[in-house]
């Protein structure tokens, strides 16, 4: 495991968009891979990479108030 570099953009975008046809992983266009690069974490094998992730909290605008 190690952070993703942009020499794994092409790598990575192909799994991003093979896992989003079949609908395990939201879509995300080239301009986004390569502005997030950063919060990327890739598995390697070999030389080979064999996975990637990235965790995106999303704010849902709601917060919870104490009474």
């Amino acid at each position: 495991m190690r952070s993703a570099r942009l020499t794994d953009l092409d790598t990575i975008e192909g799994m991003v968009v093979y896992w989003a046809k079949l609908g395990e992983n939201l879509p995300r266009d080239r301009h986004e891979l390569v502005r997030n690069i950063g919060l990327f974490a890739v598995s390697e094998h070999q030389g080979d990479l064999t996975g990637c992730g990235s965790l995106y909290i999303y704010d849902s605008g709601w917060q919870k108030f104490a009474p």
